[in-house]
């Protein structure tokens, strides 16, 4: 069974390996309490200035980590969203309630993909 610390360090690990060249705006800052409750916020910047604000506090019950609160925002150099995924609740009407997706400036269903899902959209969005 993998600890919660350890899972977090996997999710800073996933990012970091987006891009060799990426770096840390905001080094990682990993808050674990007790055995099932952790916080994870970091930022990254991209060689092409795009960002990544990552905000998560996660509960960790059972085998299976649990996103209480997460942003994962990632903007372009010019500070516009490129894509966001949170459950903050100001979106009824997409599904799953609370959780969704902000894709530019628009918002869609949308659940919290895993962390190597995200990984891969943001390194086919550098691509382009």
């Amino acid at each position: 069974m993998t600890s919660l610390y350890d899972y977090l360090e996997d999710v800073v690990n996933i990012f970091a390996s987006i891009s060799p060249f990426a770096e840390f705006v905001e080094a990682p800052i990993v808050n674990v309490l007790g055995n099932e409750l952790g916080i994870l916020t970091f930022s990254m910047k991209f060689t092409d200035g795009s960002i990544l604000d990552f905000t998560a506090t996660l509960e960790f019950s059972t085998d299976y980590p649990v996103y209480n609160n997460y942003s994962v925002h990632y903007q372009n150099q010019r500070g516009l969203c490129i894509f966001r995924y949170d459950n903050a609740p100001h979106h009824p009407e997409l599904a799953p309630f609370p959780q969704h997706k902000h894709a530019g400036e628009r918002a869609i269903d949308g659940a919290l993909p895993s962390m190597r899902q995200i990984a891969r959209e943001i390194r086919e969005a550098l691509e382009q």
